[in-house]
């Protein structure tokens, strides 16, 4: 089967997306390095450098070239079991969000109702991180700008 480079596919995202020249993204800045900083929660250690300044971009570097895409919304739980149990190795998982958005903000709402630290924003489990990289299976995430 043939595919493309991981490093063309990604490059070509980060510049259609404008990735690099955007900056760090407001949102997600916020919310990644909450999610990450939660004891268990594995913390930026393994995610791709560009990605851990940025919070847009190539997350999971795995297999060199990419055979197929999958898209989500959010990298949950069960997204990413399901793309663990249909995906071959190269396959890339693009999601608009990096982490797994429950409710609200990072801040809440100034009444405080709206948000539950532990629900807010939830990172990738580290049992699945570890298969990714295992299996040879990407991630890119990019909340556009």
């Amino acid at each position: 089967m043939s595919g493309v480079p991981l490093s063309t596919l990604s490059s070509r995202l980060d510049s259609f997306f404008g990735v690099p020249s955007f900056g760090p993204d407001p949102s997600m800045s916020r919310f990644v390095p909450q999610a990450y900083a939660r004891p268990g929660s594995g913390g930026l250690e393994g995610f791709e450098t560009a990605f851990r300044s940025l919070f847009n971009g190539l997350m999971v570097r795995g297999s060199p070239t990419v055979h197929r895409a999958f898209a989500a919304a959010f990298p949950s739980v069960d997204v990413v079991q399901t793309f663990l149990s249909e995906a071959e190795t190269g396959d890339l998982l693009f999601v608009h969000h990096a982490v797994d958005l429950r409710n609200g903000t990072p801040e809440g709402t100034p009444d405080g109702t709206w948000v539950d630290p532990e629900m807010a924003a939830r990172p990738l489990a580290p049992q699945q991180r570890e298969a990714l990289r295992e299996r040879g299976l990407s991630v890119y995430a990019c909340h556009a700008p």
